[in-house]
């Protein structure tokens, strides 16, 4: 049975109950594995015997290596080295001297206590120093390693530039070299310090004949040592995303593949030899090799749900080994979690649902993923990074606040998942974001946009209300970085130019202003102009201001007598509306000259953009708006001709009665919860809302103001069963919401509402 009802007999009277669902689990995880699966695999050194050209011998400090590749290897030599060293091609060619490449002895290859220390050479600049230390801390994230300069400690690595990328395999003791001319590429950096902890390339594991066919024929010559396959202990799944595989086209001399994933792994033919990530693979071989590594999480409330689910040693953290078990999640909805900060060490998940939560921003994301559902947060832009995740197929994001301002990004993502694996509309208002023509380019009065570049002419556009005081557009420095120039154009009905516009602004550096005082309504163009080869690191703002005054506010059916303006002027008036009017008129009237009546929810009107405009000649105009929304309407008066002892009156009526809505044949998996908000006008003396019919078992939760979850809501009844309801007496105004939890599987089920009427009309939704 479960727990006695919040709700005594079925019946509840505004007030705030909070409680946690017993036994109950209110979230999804879905297809995990176990941490034995997912144990170490080490690309690391096997017994192997090469015949090695002189010039692909390197010395230092005594000892002999081997180039391979980027990869310098520790050897043992059966001859003299010194001959060797000495001997011409010729002789060389006659005779192969064998060298006996090391097993890794993980006693002596491990850095020790996974403390790697380094000293950079005279000639690495600060920024490419900085560089490095940035991809140290990148390994460091996911596994007890700890980069430390170098005062005098024996073993260490030596960073210098070359005129190639190599690095010593492992922690051979000593002085041992990291090479570097790519400082510029981040995880160029990232995968030669993985061989210095100890990685092998991807490819050149054990098991690699059961995913990759080698293409020794389109090898260069000398070369195909580089595809040597070494004995390593491969418990891990082979890794096409790995920061340490090859190119496809490594060492080819004739522009075909050297390595080709069979025909199961063809999806990881754009991916195998990326270097922009590390993988769940490469976190799993560091952190099996030198310790799993504690991660941070910003949101506590995001840290307790994946502690409750995941934190399989019981120690109330998730490592960076736990992390890799996870293959699904999908959060409980209740609005709780703000941020996802941290879920980018989750490299193996796959699919992510974090519906109904209160996430603004979700930017890194692991790039294994296939699907993400993020629908009903607060996301108002899409990240452009989401179009390099290689794997992604599935992206829903719908009732979250997206507008024009993301449709690059979501342009990119339509190209390559398809149009109808990609969900954003409606959004949280109910509207839809429309990306076509030149709506794509429309700023949003206030709202910045980020990180402009272009190499020619940029031109945006804003629709300026009548009655606006004041219009200002910006520029300015994204995070304050430094690129192209550009200078600032503004002109009114035409896109302006560096030749042709009404208002400019030209400083030395990116920051410009331009102040139009008291502009004339309709749409103004903003042209960015680079004033060299081309502009970076712009953000761009435009701001137009109404006047703030409250004296301009109407009461309800209050007449406004004696309204008078000249020719061209515009009169801003506002009113605001409660939820669940019936109706909304708005009458110009009395007078001389010509009043023109304009209005719009939400926002001032402009000559092109209004709800209602009868626009007819004289003073008799009137609008009328069916079921108006709540909210704040704007009404403008604009003289078409002066007009004096006009007459202006807003009138909207309560909705009469009461009235119904219901909802058959619902069905709903463990654990997914459904809303629905219900809006109960002034006046209403009772509200009823019950669940019943169907079979498996539904939870009842009603919440006011704001979507009900397992702790917050005004009625639970938790009863066995699909037959819960809950009623309130006087209940507030305003919107309500029903919440319909599947405590286990259900089908069948039918959501019934019905507050205090006669004669309503009753909403069916199927």
């Amino acid at each position: 049975m479960k727990k006695a009802s919040a709700c005594i007999a079925l019946t509840c009277v505004g007030f705030l109950a909070t409680g946690l669902i017993s036994a109950k689990n209110s979230s999804e995880i879905v297809s995990t594995s176990s941490v034995e699966k997912l144990s170490s695999k080490n690309k690391l050194l096997g017994e192997k015997i090469f015949s090695i050209a002189p010039d692909n011998l390197f010395h230092l400090d005594g000892k002999t290596y081997i180039r391979s590749g980027d990869m310098l290897l520790l050897v043992n030599s059966d001859n003299d080295s010194r001959k060797i060293e000495s001997t011409d091609n010729k002789q060389y060619k006659n005779r192969a001297s064998k060298y006996h490449i090391n097993k890794f002895d993980i006693s002596k290859s491990q850095w020790s206590d996974g403390k790697v220390y380094y000293q950079f050479d005279d000639q690495v600049i600060a920024e490419n120093r900085q560089r490095f230390i940035e991809a140290t801390e990148i390994w460091s994230s996911i596994a007890k390693l700890e980069f430390i300069e170098r005062t005098d400690q024996p073993n260490y690595i030596y960073v210098q530039n070359d005129s190639r990328n190599y690095a010593t395999v492992g922690m051979v003791g000593g002085k041992q070299i990291l090479s570097m001319v790519n400082w510029g590429s981040l995880y160029v950096i990232v995968h030669e310090l993985g061989h210095s902890l100890g990685m092998w390339h991807e490819q050149q594991r054990s098991d690699r004949d059961q995913f990759v066919d080698i293409h020794l024929d389109n090898v260069k010559d000398g070369m195909a040592y580089n595809f040597s396959k070494h004995a390593t202990t491969d418990y891990g799944e082979y890794d096409f995303m790995s920061v340490m595989h090859y190119d496809l086209y490594a060492y080819s001399k004739n522009g075909q593949r050297t390595i080709e994933p069979k025909s199961d792994y063809q999806a990881f033919v754009n991916i195998a030899g990326q270097r922009s990530y590390i993988s769940g693979g490469d976190q799993l071989n560091v952190a099996s090799q030198y310790g799993a590594k504690k991660l941070s999480f910003t949101d506590t409330e995001f840290k307790r749900f994946l502690v409750s689910q995941f934190d399989t040693d019981g120690d109330g953290e998730i490592n960076s080994i736990e992390a890799l078990n996870v293959t699904s999640i999908k959060t409980p909805g209740e609005g709780k979690i703000s941020s996802l900060s941290g879920i980018e060490n989750f490299r193996y998940l796959e699919n992510l649902d974090v519906s109904n939560e209160n996430i603004e921003i979700l930017e890194k994301l692991p790039n294994r993923l296939k699907s993400l559902k993020a629908t009903h947060n607060q996301l108002d832009v899409i990240p452009g990074e989401w179009s390099f995740l290689p794997l992604i197929s599935s992206i829903d994001i719908s009732g979250n606040f997206v507008d024009v301002y993301s449709c690059e990004s979501l342009e990119f993502l339509s190209n390559k998942i398809g149009s109808d694996n990609l969900v954003i509309n409606p959004v949280a208002d109910g509207s839809h974001v429309n990306c076509n023509g030149d709506s794509r380019w429309g700023l949003i009065n206030g709202k910045p946009r980020k990180d402009l570049r272009s190499k020619g002419s940029q031109i945006y556009h804003i629709d300026v209300p009548q009655g606006a005081k004041k219009l200002e557009i910006r520029t300015s420095n994204f995070e304050g970085k430094q690129g192209g120039l550009m200078d600032l154009f503004v002109s009114h009905g035409r896109q302006p130019s560096n030749s042709d516009s009404d208002y400019r602004s030209t400083n030395s550096a990116n920051e410009e202003y331009i102040e139009i005082q008291n502009p004339q309504a309709g749409i103004w163009y903003v042209t960015l102009e680079p004033s060299e080869r081309s502009f970076e690191y712009v953000d761009l703002v435009a701001t137009y201001s109404l006047d703030s005054s409250t004296d301009n506010i109407l009461t309800n059916n209050e007449p406004l007598n004696s309204l008078s303006a000249t020719q061209g002027e515009t009169i801003q008036y506002l009113l605001d509306v409660p939820a669940l009017m019936d109706e909304l008129v708005v009458t110009v009237s009395g007078g001389t000259g010509d009043a023109d009546l304009y209005v719009r929810f939400g926002e001032a009107p402009t000559l092109t953009e209004f709800d209602c405009r009868p626009w007819i000649n004289g003073n008799s105009e009137v609008c009328t708006i069916q079921k108006p929304k709540a909210g704040r309407y704007f009404i403008h008066l604009v003289g078409y001709q002066s007009f004096e002892n006009v007459t202006l009156k807003g009138a909207y009526t309560k909705a009469k009665g009461g009235g119904s809505y219901f909802v058959s044949d619902m069905a709903g998996l463990q654990g997914e919860w459904r809303y629905f908000p219900i809006d109960i006008p002034f006046g209403t003396s009772k509200f009823d809302i019950s669940l019943l019919n169907g079979s498996g078992d539904s939870d009842l939760y009603v919440r006011y103001g704001a979507y009900p979850s397992a702790q917050y809501y005004y009625c639970r009844p938790y009863l066995n069963g699909n037959n819960e309801s809950c009623s309130f007496v006087n209940p507030q105004a305003g919107t309500w919401y029903i919440g319909v939890y599947a405590f286990r599987d259900f089908s069948g089920l039918d959501l019934n509402a019905k507050w205090s009427s006669d004669g309503a009309k009753m909403l069916v939704i199927k």
